[in-house]
């Protein structure tokens, strides 16, 4: 009394499908690339608890816009967002349906000397919507560094790097499947600086 037995069974019911469309411009001005990424996915998850057989059905679909050029000779930035709607339903407990929303954007950009210098700085900001109360949040990353490059064939390099300058990093994860809603935060490395030699 008061405990639970799991085993293994097949069950039948289970598919997969997803279908992604790619396309790439070329922009005159300023001189750049566009690049479009349409990605779709469905599946169905079956389950057995306590001898009923259920499904869980999960959508995503998502839309990735990507910008990238070189605005100089000595000069480039990067620009790209990834908005993804993803859409949860459950054949026998219905109270649990929920969709939620999650969106990244990404900004990155370097500079080059003829001398040999290098700056570099990237910034990712993640956020999600939608989900039940407490778990929505933000977490913006922000990376830079400068480095050197070294000797006549400038074939070293010695870079002083900042990993996470606002010291936001968290380790999220959320969970869809077999009528189960999972919310997970691990401990992860935030900031840090990093000196490093590369020959």
């Amino acid at each position: 009394n008061g405990g639970d037995s799991t085993k293994h069974i097949n069950l039948n019911g289970f598919y997969r499908v997803s279908g992604y469309l790619n396309w790439g411009v070329p922009l005159p001005r300023p001189k750049s690339n566009l690049d479009l990424s349409t990605r779709v996915s469905n599946q169905r998850q079956a389950s057995l608890i306590d001898d009923n057989h259920s499904f869980t059905y999960n959508t995503t679909i998502s839309q990735r816009i990507n910008w990238s050029t070189n605005l100089a000779e000595l000069f480039d930035i990067n620009f790209s967002t990834d908005p993804t709607y993803n859409l949860t339903s459950y054949s026998v407990n219905k109270g649990q349906d929920g969709n939620y929303y999650s969106q990244s954007l990404a900004f990155d950009g370097n500079w080059f000397s003829k001398s040999g210098w290098e700056i570099s700085s990237d910034f990712n900001y993640k956020f999600y919507a939608g989900l039940p109360a407490g778990q929505n949040t933000a977490i913006p990353i922000w990376n830079a560094g400068i480095a050197k490059l070294l000797f006549k064939d400038q074939s070293g390099e010695l870079k002083l790097s900042c990993n996470d300058i606002l010291n936001q990093n968290k380790g999220i994860d959320f969970t869809r499947s077999e009528n189960v809603i999972g919310w997970t935060q691990s401990t992860v490395l935030k900031r840090y600086f990093m000196l490093t030699f590369t020959y």
